[in-house]
């Protein structure tokens, strides 16, 4: 009896002693729980936070375009994980803050600030860069071989005597003045062939850019700032497309207003036709870089539809290269006695 009495007593006493136990037990378990739980939230968010570091890295080791495109790239890997946080910062209210999501919305902007610029104008740049380099050696090859081509045929015509061959054009004046001699032909040949070389430079090109601008286009209608990264991506393209094509088009009008025959008015017909084929080019390649704009409504009293931003690009080459078709004209009309 004694011994059992004892035993009460003990458990007596012990039974704070371990109740206090219990429940620290039960509030250590209860910390450790809420702590992986806000590890769990706040998971998505650091890893945002360490894509800062990543773009720096990324960005002080690739110059001019870097890798392909693929889900492994830094920079796509960045806006993959970016997306997953503010995806869930949105699905969690407790997790939405004002400075949380101006957070985010920077580090976004700064990754697709760099694709617009080391995957889209960086690329641009160079390609324009190789075509104009392209262009000046077969530019300074044909001047080379220009001299050489004109002595040609007056070489070929003399006889030893010094007096022309009689089959020769030069002994006729109406086959020479019919038949322009290799050295006026070559040029217009090899203007033919640097266009075209350099159409299927950026058609090549379109292939390799048009899943990072898919990046821009994807989140552009989310954010006015996405949208202005998108915008200042599609300048970049219309100003290297214009450094190249402006040039080519204009002299190309030139050369209709200057060799056309029928009078002012059918040159000028003649180089809006050229200029519309130029434009419906360029809206070609336009669209192997770009996703069609979407349609912009328009009131039902409006009989004129006004264009979209995103296809100003072709309504402002179309509407220079008309520009520039007038002003080749206008010149050789007044010359040539046309109105």
């Amino acid at each position: 009896a004694a011994e059992a009495a004892r035993a009460a007593a003990a458990r007596r006493e012990a039974t704070p002693v371990l109740d206090a136990f219990e429940t620290a037990a039960a509030e250590q378990a209860r910390a450790a729980a809420v702590a992986a739980a806000h590890e769990a939230q706040m998971r998505p968010i650091e890893a945002a936070r360490a894509v800062g570091t990543a773009l720096d890295e990324s960005l002080a080791t690739v110059r001019g375009g870097g890798p392909m495109h693929s889900a492994s790239h830094p920079l796509v890997a960045a806006l993959a994980t970016l997306d997953g946080a503010i995806s869930h910062v949105d699905s969690h209210p407790e997790l939405q803050s004002a400075s949380l999501r101006a957070e985010l919305h920077a580090l976004r902007c700064r990754a697709l600030r760099a694709v617009s610029v080391q995957h889209v104008a960086k690329p641009l740049d160079s390609a324009v860069e190789k075509v104009l380099l392209e262009g000046r050696r077969a530019a300074a090859a044909a001047a080379a071989a220009a001299p050489a081509a004109a002595a040609a045929p007056a070489a070929a015509a003399a006889e030893p005597g010094g007096r022309p061959h009689a089959s020769h054009p030069a002994s006729d004046p109406a086959s020479a003045s019919a038949a322009p001699p290799p050295a006026v032909l070559q040029p217009g040949k090899a203007a033919a062939k640097a266009a075209a070389e350099a159409e299927l430079i950026f058609v090549r090109l379109a292939a390799s850019l048009r899943p990072w601008i898919e990046e821009l286009e994807a989140r552009a209608a989310e954010h006015q700032d996405y949208a202005a990264i998108m915008a200042d991506a599609r300048a970049s393209y219309w100003r290297c497309r214009h450094a190249l094509a402006a040039a080519e088009l204009a002299a190309r009008l030139a050369g209709i207003a200057r060799d056309e025959a029928g009078g002012a008015d059918h040159a000028i017909r003649r180089c809006c036709g050229e200029a519309m084929l130029a434009a419906a080019s360029e809206a070609k390649l336009h669209a192997a870089f770009f996703s069609p704009p979407p349609p912009t409504p328009t009131r039902r009293s409006s009989f004129v539809a006004q264009p979209s931003a995103a296809a100003s690009g072709v309504t402002a080459y179309a509407a220079a290269s008309s520009v520039t078709a007038y002003s080749a004209t206008e010149g050789g009309g007044e010359a040539g006695g046309g109105g």
